[in-house]
């Protein structure tokens, strides 16, 4: 096999300029055909290493010649097809426009007006291909060619690899990977590889698109969903299958510009009947998604299109004033003249702030995450009616409209607060209740007999260092002193023996004796005491006894 390099002429006609992509078994040159003067891609034959050539040359010349056959307009163009020596090569249209690998590199996720657009254009490709006994093999994001109209075109049949490398390709394989690139248009990533690094371990990969790409209608989630279902049997047995799917979710917006487009006849009829004559002429819809209004009524005009802004809608993807979708959408053909109506977006759409007071923190951030918000900073606060864990506000506050993505930040209950109890037994009535209030306590204050000076603190409950809620009342018991003793009974009672009782009982006997003339029988005993028997008085208290003469 010859050496290939840029300047190389093929067939002595096709000049290669530029190497645009490798495969397993060939290779893709931009070229110059220097007989119409003009660009074309020019691919080119590579056997890979140990494959035997004859088998590869017959091969692809069969590969070649049903290229050729493939006349469909969202298949790349066959303008040529032979061999020059043992170098055998295919001439097709030279493609203006980005992969969707280069656009997903450059710009990220796509809207998904553009991703329906190039999934039925794609679909109708490959089931054409399909019907025609060919497979594709290696459909990913490298393998389909947006233009800057938005018309798909999908590239390289014949790049792939042969023998053991993998799995030879099937009209099924073809569909399921097409499934992969819708997904990966919506979400910015692929399906078939692993989990972003940022994906949390407990949920399965693929995602939803919904839980992702927020604005997509849930029947495009369902459908991609679909395509790429892990079990062959519950995934899409034809690439036509996938295709009408695609077209009947696309149908409401070709209604609407069938619409549009009899009522722009019926006006232009009544003041020109030739208007019908003249406007047979079809141009291509401009793809004007993510552009502003003016940029798109600009490409309308050029294309020999009017600009219709049929609604305005909410969009977590396209800015405020750009175009959210366009019907009939961009890459279809439809008469010059007619009209194209657009959804303009408002920006973000806007949600109600869900209320998740009382719920625990892991609740309030699944419900707060389910409304397309986000949790932003969370305090802890000590409350004393709302449970550890459980949310006391929002911020913003619920039902309030927010627009999607608004961070709301939360108020956390850390509980009841606590402090630890003073000791304050000793201390005076007046430190005592300074202490513990001062430590956000409520004091109750009681009084009791005590051998302890009177005023001072002879009991407190709870006990000093005790933990308990902060607010909680403290008992504490002042001392009045000791209790008061009860003078006994000591009339007719020996001197002796009533000195005794009162020394016992922790009186003080004062006596005195009374004047001669007592009574003989009352002679050395009690005759009067004071105070009388029955009083309540201090202890140590003098009790006064007169003694009989």
């Amino acid at each position: 096999m010859p050496n290939i390099e840029v300047g190389a002429l093929v067939a002595g006609r096709y000049k290669l300029e530029a190497r645009l992509d490798t495969g397993g078994r060939a290779e893709v040159w931009e070229a110059i055909d220097n007989e119409l003067e003009r660009g074309v891609a020019v691919k080119i034959l590579r056997p890979s290493p140990g494959e035997d050539e004859s088998t590869s040359l017959e091969e692809f010349r069969q590969e070649a010649q049903a290229e050729a056959m493939l006349k469909h307009p969202n298949i790349v163009e066959v303008y040529d097809w032979g061999h020059d020596g043992n170098l055998v090569y295919v001439v097709m249209e030279l493609l203006e426009g980005q992969t969707v690998a280069e656009a997903l590199n450059t710009q990220g996720p796509r809207p998904w007006p553009l991703v329906l657009s190039v999934g039925r254009q794609i679909a109708s490709a490959l089931a054409y291909a399909h019907q025609a006994g060919i497979a594709h093999g290696t459909v990913s994001a490298d393998r389909i060619v947006v233009g800057p109209d938005g018309h798909a075109t999908v590239i390289a049949f014949g790049l792939r690899c042969r023998g053991v490398c993998e799995v030879p390709p099937t009209p099924d394989s073809d569909t399921y990977a097409l499934g992969g690139v819708l997904y990966e248009m919506l979400t910015g990533a692929s399906p078939f590889a692993a989990a972003p690094a940022e994906h949390p371990e407990h949920l399965p990969w693929p995602r939803p698109v919904a839980q992702i790409a927020h604005d997509a209608p849930h029947e495009l989630d369902r459908i991609v969903m679909k395509a790429i279902a892990p079990d062959p049997a519950e995934r899409y047995l034809t690439a036509a299958e996938l295709q009408a799917d695609l077209d009947d979710l696309a149908a409401p917006k070709r209604r609407l510009w069938l619409w549009l487009a009899l009522a722009v006849l019926a006006v232009a009829a009544t003041a020109l009947g030739t208007w019908y004559f003249s406007s047979q002429q079809k141009v291509v819809v401009p793809f004007v998604v993510g552009k502003s209004t003016s940029e798109a009524s600009a490409l309308f005009g050029q294309a020999g299109l009017k600009l219709v802004v049929s609604g305005r809608a909410a969009s977590t993807s396209v800015a405020t004033d750009t175009i959210v979708s366009e019907s009939p959408a961009g890459g279809l053909r439809v008469r010059k003249g007619a009209q194209v109506g657009v959804v303009v977006s408002t920006g973000l759409p806007t949600v109600a702030v869900p209320s998740v007071i009382g719920a625990t923190l892991e609740t309030a951030s699944s419900q707060i995450a389910s409304a397309g918000l986000a949790v932003g900073a969370v305090t802890r606060q000590n409350s004393a009616t709302i449970p550890a864990d459980a949310v006391i506000s929002s911020s913003p506050g619920a039902g309030g409209s927010v627009t999607v993505g608004t961070i709301v930040d939360l108020v956390v209950s850390a509980g009841q607060a606590t402090v630890t109890m003073p000791d304050v037994r000793g201390a005076t009535q007046a430190n005592a209740t300074a202490k513990l209030t001062n430590v956000g306590l409520k004091v109750d204050v009681g009084q009791s007999y005590s051998g302890q000076p009177v005023g001072s603190v002879v009991s407190q409950g709870p006990a000093g260092g005790a933990t308990v809620p902060a607010g909680a009342t403290v008992t504490i018991s002042i001392s009045k002193g000791p209790a008061p003793v009860t003078v006994p009974d000591l009339v007719d009672a020996t001197r002796s023996n009533a000195q005794a009782t009162l020394s016992e009982m922790g009186f003080v006997a004062v006596v005195s004796v009374e004047a001669s003339g007592t009574d003989v029988s009352n002679r050395g005993k009690v005759v009067h005491q004071e105070p009388d028997p029955g009083t309540s008085v201090p202890p140590g208290s003098r009790v006064r006894l007169t003694i009989g003469n």
